[in-house]
């Protein structure tokens, strides 16, 4: 009918340092009035994203209007993805387009015949292929609601990597394949940021731009033509001064020397 919804408490500060659910509640009487079935747990972190980025007063006023562009139909059927507008993704937003997870890696507009369109490079999470895609700004595309902790690597078997946050112990097993040609850096002890879905599967894995690894052996071909064959097989290219036994440091991205550590 036409009842107004309750107002909301004054203090946005105080809301801020509630707890999620508590957040949720506080907003539900603003949650235009089909949308009241949403599960306060899975609202919340819909709810507490939006406060972050626009603040608690905003997204009050928005949900009150009925114009905060949150998905509640979507949070309600379980599925974790959250609808937005491609014109809104940004680089690093983690999305599931066409049957596969990606991660948006650049992002531009033009507009063509006065409509705007979102020109999006992706890379795919498993494989790492690049694609782009040409979108309207307005068309909705799904985007995974992820978090990302520190956790230290335990081990892997070529087919599981397993985690372990160094403070709860917490243990996190992540599939190789998200990793993909990165694992053979990656050491026992080594630090990497892991990437979760809402529900705490591993979507990727972010691991450190330069990682170390000891030189097994070292061929000299000239002044400037030095390589050094590494623990994991790889072959570099080195200075001279780098002797079997060294522990160095290289840029995983290129693969390249970038220092010596000892």
């Amino acid at each position: 009918g036409g009842e107004e919804p309750a107002s909301p408490p004054s203090s946005a500060a105080a809301r801020m340092r509630s707890s999620s659910v508590q957040l949720a509640r506080t907003f539900a009487a603003a949650i235009p009035r089909a949308d009241r079935a949403v599960p306060l747990q899975r609202a919340a972190a819909v709810l507490s994203s939006h406060v972050h980025r626009v603040g608690a007063s905003s997204t009050l006023a928005e949900l009150r209007r009925g114009r905060a562009a949150l998905p509640w139909s979507e949070v309600g059927t379980g599925r974790r993805f959250l609808q937005v507008d491609a014109g809104d993704l940004r680089k690093g937003d983690f999305v599931e387009l066409k049957g596969k997870r990606c991660e948006v890696v650049k992002t531009s507009k033009n507009i063509t015949n006065r409509k705007a369109f979102a020109v999006l490079e992706f890379r795919d999470l498993v494989g790492n292929a690049k694609r782009n895609e040409t979108i309207r700004v307005d068309q909705k595309i799904e985007k995974i609601w992820a978090t990302k902790t520190k956790m230290t690597l335990l081990y892997h078997d070529g087919t599981t990597a397993f985690f372990q946050h160094p403070e709860t112990f917490e243990n996190v097993d992540v599939p190789c394949e998200l990793i993909g040609d990165s694992l053979v850096w990656l050491q026992d002890d080594a630090d990497c940021l892991i990437h979760t879905s809402e529900n705490g599967d591993p979507i990727y894995v972010e691991i450190p731009d330069k990682l170390k690894c000891k030189v097994e052996s070292t061929v000299v071909g000239g002044v400037k033509n030095t390589k050094a064959v590494l623990a994991n097989g790889k072959i570099v290219a080195v200075p001279q001064f780098i002797e079997a036994g060294d522990v160095i440091l290289v840029n995983i991205t290129d693969e390249t020397f970038a220092e010596r550590v000892s």
